[in-house]
């Protein structure tokens, strides 16, 4: 059963929900404002390396102790 995220166009607000079924996506609102004009987001995803887990989005962000982008000593 998927996570997906979510924003709500009322107050802005960025979700996860489990969505077990269709009807729970007809059913779907925010959890900040209860408005039910959400959409569903693109997820970004990891996956696993020799080093670990790496996240879609490290690879274009600097890091953190030294400010180097794709730094191979980084753990």
């Amino acid at each position: 059963m998927p996570i997906y995220e979510y924003r709500c166009r009322n107050c802005d607000e960025k979700f996860e929900i489990l969505i077990r079924s269709e009807q729970d996506e007809k059913n779907l609102s925010c959890s900040e404002c209860g408005s039910k004009d959400v959409m569903r987001l693109y997820s970004m995803f990891g996956f696993s390396s020799e080093r670990g887990f790496v996240s879609s989005t490290q690879s274009s962000l600097s890091c953190s102790s030294c400010g180097v982008k794709n730094c191979s000593s980084c753990k």
